[in-house]
């Protein structure tokens, strides 16, 4: 196996391990599309160019296709668990981060109640939050829309709501006692 700029071993072969994968004229996913791979196709890789593999296709084609959809196909896949820390609410979209601009990947959904893991905690405040999630045996790092999460353990919301009670019932005890020693004559 070949190794890049920073060490990692090169795969000499890859397979798709989504729905479908764009083959891009150029590393760059606003290339022209000169192919549509599907799940479980092979290709021979030539080199990796940042998140691409430099592909063979066809009789004797080339073009890229992004490394976040591919697997090493000599190696074994091993069972995969996530220490997860939420769950998808709704059939969720993924997002790719380019620059700051979010791109949707139109091949993947997440199904509802789908367990992932929140990389950088939750903020309802943001639109998309980055996750881990286990696909077919890998984990991938995405963007999921904020609105689609539920995070484990309790909301703020919830400690505030349950604050509220024990701080209103507290109060009314005390008044209740208060009032209840004072005899009316």
């Amino acid at each position: 196996m070949e190794t890049s700029t920073f060490d990692i071993e090169i795969p000499l072969e890859i397979k798709v391990v989504t729905n479908s994968a764009k083959i891009f004229e150029n590393s760059d996913i606003f290339s022209n599309v000169l192919e549509t791979a599907h799940y479980n196709d092979e290709f021979n890789v030539l080199l990796c160019v940042g998140d691409f593999y430099k592909v063979q296709f066809g009789e004797s084609q080339e073009g890229y296709i992004l490394t976040a959809f591919c697997m090493d196909s000599s190696r074994t896949p091993i069972e995969v668990y996530l220490d997860t820390n939420a769950i998808t609410k709704a059939e969720s979209s993924l997002y790719l981060l380019n620059g700051s601009q979010f791109i949707l990947i139109d091949n993947i959904y997440l199904p509802a109640q789908t367990r992932i893991k929140l990389l950088n905690g939750f903020n309802e405040t943001s639109q998309y939050t980055k996750a881990s999630i286990s696909l077919n045996g890998e984990v991938f790092t995405y963007y999921v829309p904020t609105a689609n999460i539920d995070p484990d353990g309790n909301s703020t919301r919830t400690i505030v709501a349950l604050m509220l009670i024990v701080t209103s019932v507290t109060i009314f005890l005390i008044l209740y006692s208060f009032f209840k020693g004072k005899k009316v004559n």
